[in-house]
């Protein structure tokens, strides 16, 4: 997994002219990483594949006989890393952006971090930028999963290198500690899904109407905080719509440039690192690149199925 990690850091590798060695880098680095955030083992990658895929299939069936499982309330963001073709599109997307300003340190921000998979992305989008100086946060409700995101973590990044914070995002006091030494370099909050509704950039109500506005802060199942983590983040860094289109600041989902278009299940994304970034990706697209290598099976997707697996790694305020 470290030389899968260092070998992407390197910036004489280019996503487009190497897309087929970048494409299996990381790939091999997400189901590494997968495999030491579950603590298995196996002496190929077929028999780390089949374990992968039992642990996360057997937490499903736990959780659909409202059962507590052995994986525990972090099963919606495990579905979402072993979600590997779409887990391994939007790291690319990070790691390989280059819309930030190099500084003499890095700070990049997850918001939602959960198994911590997209913090190694924004380093290796420091590190090709030749940046030495890095440090990651993330910020992740499900106490299991910030427990066992910090082995891969610790072995890519460094113990003093990163941070994961157990806490609520959307606590004000919480929120407004995230931005008080300095703004980061690189926000990440991959909060969205096929719940998240158009916003409207030119309104401070972001276009919603009320009955919306209470449904999303008086249900958890609404599932996909993007809203409102976007929205307490631009209250916090005055000139983030602004830093981020000039690029100062790198943002993944990059709503002010446009490469994010919110619509629910009419959402989509485009990917710069994709093979055609002029034309966009519906949610459920996204990782169409990879179609080709074999995945854990799994049939839980990362924006699929919201209704019956809502997006837990933030919470509502009541």
């Amino acid at each position: 997994m470290e030389e899968d990690f260092e070998k992407l850091c390197d910036p004489r590798l280019s996503f487009d002219v190497d897309r087929e060695e970048v494409n299996e880098l990381i790939l091999n680095l997400v189901i590494k990483y997968t495999a030491e955030y579950l603590s298995v083992k196996g002496d190929s990658i077929q028999v780390i594949r089949r374990k992968i895929a039992y642990l996360v299939n057997l937490g499903n069936a736990i959780k659909l006989e409202k059962a507590k499982s052995e994986l525990g309330d972090d099963n919606f963001s495990m579905n979402c890393l072993s979600d590997i073709r779409q887990t391994s599109a939007v790291f690319k997307e990070i790691a390989f952006s280059d819309r930030f300003k190099a500084r003499e340190g890095f700070i990049g921000l997850d918001i939602g971090c959960g198994t911590g998979i997209l913090m190694p992305a924004m380093a290796i989008a420091a590190k090709r930028k030749g940046i030495g100086d890095v440090f990651c946060t993330g910020i992740e409700r499900v106490e299991r999963a910030v427990a066992q995101s910090r082995n891969p973590l610790t072995r890519l990044l460094g113990d003093e290198n990163y941070a994961v914070i157990q806490g609520d995002a959307l606590g004000d006091s919480l929120f407004k500690m995230l931005f008080e030494a300095r703004r980061p370099d690189f926000w990440v909050s991959e909060t969205i899904g096929r719940n998240t509704p158009p916003i409207d950039l030119s309104r401070s109500d972001f276009g919603l109407d009320p009955n919306e506005i209470m449904a999303r802060y008086k249900y958890e199942r609404n599932g996909d905080p993007f809203v409102e983590v976007l929205g307490k983040s631009m209250n916090e860094i005055d000139d983030f719509p602004e830093g981020v289109i000039r690029g100062r600041m790198g943002m993944f989902p990059d709503i002010f440039n446009g490469f994010y278009q919110p619509n629910r299940e009419n959402s989509f994304l485009f990917l710069e690192t994709g093979v055609d970034s002029q034309n966009p990706l519906r949610l459920e697209e996204v990782g169409i690149e990879f179609e080709e290598y074999e995945d854990f099976g799994i049939s839980q997707k990362r924006w699929e199925g919201e209704g019956e697996y809502p997006q837990l790694s933030l919470q509502f305020l009541n």
